[in-house]
């Protein structure tokens, strides 16, 4: 993992541990997971993945549910839901929480731009907020620093 990382240019980023849970020798920067998220949103099974909002799994014995902690997902339009009115373009990526790190988000938001002479352009942009004040601070951090670019 260390060796994708620097592979990856991930320079200020040291796996300890596989899970990145609760190991005080796991550390990494903003900056670095932002690179980490671009390279895993060119996957498009990541991608899937990840802006799923929800997935069911019946096995001859269960039935398996999975939610995504993704608040963000699925809110394409204002329905008096949404963290932020109008917000648009979440393609996903991770959610998390740390002792050290605090609560995390890093995401993924594209949005399309239709030009006068009706050609359309694609900004992508990448958000990481660490150690946000509490869980839901970050929902409303994110939506605001998307909107800000």
């Amino acid at each position: 993992m260390n060796a994708a990382a620097q592979s990856l240019g991930m320079s200020n980023t040291f796996f300890d541990s596989p899970h990145g849970l609760c190991n005080i020798y796991n550390t990494s920067t903003a900056h670095d997971i932002a690179i980490l998220t671009n390279r895993c949103m060119k996957i498009s099974l990541f991608t899937f993945i990840v802006k799923t909002r929800s997935f069911e799994f019946k096995s001859e014995k269960r039935l398996y549910q999975w939610q995504n902690t993704n608040k963000l997902l699925g809110h394409d339009c204002d329905d008096g839901e949404a963290p932020v009115k109008h917000f648009k373009g979440t393609m996903g990526c991770k959610t998390g929480v740390t002792p050290s790190a605090g609560p995390c988000f890093s995401g993924y938001f594209s949005r399309a731009t239709i030009l006068h002479d009706g050609t359309k352009i694609i900004d992508n942009v990448i958000v990481v907020v660490l150690n946000c004040k509490n869980m839901e601070t970050r929902w409303k951090e994110v939506p605001r620093l998307v909107q800000w670019f």
